[in-house]
């Protein structure tokens, strides 16, 4: 028989982990040192979340919830990538645990206000936005989500206010929702 002179493709999983970076390969290597490393799966899981890997990113924030279930950010970036998975209510499950550990954690509460829009529930979605912008007044995404529901409560200029707001503090804000199918 011949030799193949080229070589074949590469599989899909050897192109996204190339794409992943050094950054992922160094966490991974902790991961395989220490299985226990909840802070290793955490920052794995952000990286896989910035590259749009999500239910990789979600399973990452679980295991390292399971190793330190004090971990609000974990339950916090969990429910964000919920949100893009549009898994909303495991999503507020996970805002709910998030807020009971950190009370004043604002990030937490813009999570669950998207999760709670993305789920047509305006009021709370409203007030989540309104409770996370009370702690942190320049976060593009409270703003631009408590646009989007005024707006769909009839509340137009209230909601075009904000949204103007957002946009100003963050220019690309509107497209970074919109990839998590927050319109």
């Amino acid at each position: 028989g011949q030799v193949a002179v080229n070589p074949p493709p590469e599989s899909s999983q050897v192109s996204s982990d190339r794409r992943r970076g050094a950054e992922y390969d160094r966490l991974t290597d902790a991961i395989n040192r220490n299985p226990q490393d909840a802070d290793a799966y955490y920052k794995r899981g952000n990286v896989l979340a910035r590259l749009r890997e999500y239910d990789l990113a979600s399973k990452d924030f679980g295991r390292a919830i399971e190793l330190n279930p004090r971990d609000a950010q974990a339950y916090n970036n969990r429910c964000w990538v919920n949100v893009a998975l549009r898994q909303g209510q495991m999503a507020i499950s996970d805002c709910d645990e998030a807020l009971r550990l950190r009370s004043d954690y604002a990030d937490a509460y813009d999570s669950r206000g998207l999760a709670n829009l993305m789920l047509g529930r305006l009021d709370p979605a409203i007030s989540d936005f309104d409770d996370a912008l009370r702690l942190k007044p320049r976060l593009a995404t409270s703003l631009y989500g408590r646009g989007l529901a005024y707006k769909r409560q009839g509340k137009t200029n209230a909601g075009n206010t904000d949204m103007k707001a957002a946009t100003v503090i963050d220019p690309v804000v509107r497209e970074e929702l919109e990839s998590y199918g927050i319109r």
